[in-house]
């Protein structure tokens, strides 16, 4: 709906300023090149083969620089989706690092989370992005789903909270959660 637009700052952390070609609609081609001089260009082309500069204006930026693709509705109760494909770096040293990054929005990596009682009997929450929610959101567990698994509800040791998988001793997803208010309730 809002089109294709070329965004840059030359000054970090500053207003954004754009160029906007009314008569560039999806699907289309991309192209962002830097020249040797640092001299930094955006074209786009409706068959992959014909190219079009958005602009005449040309950034110059010290390196590093970071350059992407962005995706956005312009509202943060509305959520946007945009798919990219046949993305490649002819002619550079871009590697796989190349990855989806939150602009401005942060958001959670997508992780399994359970409860854990004793150190074993383990419950996993219903809704597996959950750590993607956005909001409060209250988890009820029945106490009978532990007693399932042989948990002695009489004696307990340990209560855990995890997120991310217990087996992986690596480096897991990264975000923040808030935890509060665990309570027992008698039936």
């Amino acid at each position: 709906e809002n089109g294709v637009r070329y965004q840059y700052r030359t000054v970090v952390n500053n207003s954004t300023d754009r160029y906007f070609d009314p008569n560039v609609s999806v699907p289309c081609w991309l192209r962002f090149e830097r020249t040797v001089g640092g001299l930094n260009r955006a074209y786009y082309s409706t068959n992959g083969s014909d190219w079009t500069r958005f602009s005449f204006t040309s950034v110059t930026m010290t390196s590093p620089i970071y350059i992407g693709l962005a995706v956005t509705s312009h509202n943060l109760d509305v959520p946007c989706e945009a798919r990219f494909s046949n993305l490649s770096f002819p002619d550079t040293s871009v590697g796989p690092e190349w990855a989806a990054k939150d602009i401005g929005i942060l958001t959670n990596d997508a992780e399994p989370m359970y409860v854990v009682l004793n150190g074993n009997a383990r419950v996993d929450h219903e809704d597996p992005n959950v750590t993607l929610t956005k909001q409060w959101i209250e988890w009820n567990i029945p106490l009978q789903r532990f007693a399932d698994q042989n948990v002695d509800l009489t004696n307990i040791n340990s209560l855990g909270i995890h997120i991310g998988e217990i087996d992986n001793q690596g480096p897991g997803g990264k975000g923040t959660m808030y935890i509060d208010d665990i309570r027992l309730y008698r039936p």
